[in-house]
């Protein structure tokens, strides 16, 4: 359901459906891969606008609805597989898209400090020198 409203962009439908799936399974090990879902298809809805040739500030809303959803595995879910996806791809968006790269680098340094066998280590280790270089 929460992914439902986030392609129509029910943002405050988005929160409650969020704040349901937490309370309701907040031990049930796929609860982060569910949230991480909704935030991908805010970061879908971002790059269709991107392709389409939408004006930067759409798409950026979109990519900043996807930090806030990522952020509540980050901030409010009990650790899991998807944390460590949340923290990654969310310094990906901040470098790749926002052009924050002090952001980044904070959250590439988060993936190698606490999952340094994570799959995507490795780049988030070679990505901080070229934050720091722009």
């Amino acid at each position: 359901m929460a992914r439902l409203l986030a392609a129509r962009e029910d943002d405050p439908g988005v929160q409650k459906a969020i704040d349901v799936l937490i309370t309701d399974f907040r031990d049930d090990p796929d609860l982060g891969e569910a949230v991480f879902g909704v935030g991908d298809e805010y970061y879908n809805q971002a790059m269709a606008k991107k392709q389409r040739g939408g004006a930067d500030d759409a798409v950026n809303a979109s990519l900043r609805k996807t930090l806030v959803v990522w952020d509540r595995i980050i901030t409010g879910l009990p650790e899991s597989a998807y944390a460590a996806d949340a923290w990654y791809f969310s310094g990906v968006l901040y470098r790749k898209y926002l052009g924050d790269y002090e952001k980044a680098v904070q959250y590439y340094q988060n993936v190698v400090d606490q999952w340094p066998d994570y799959r995507y280590a490795w780049s988030a280790q070679g990505m901080i020198g070229p934050c720091y270089a722009r």
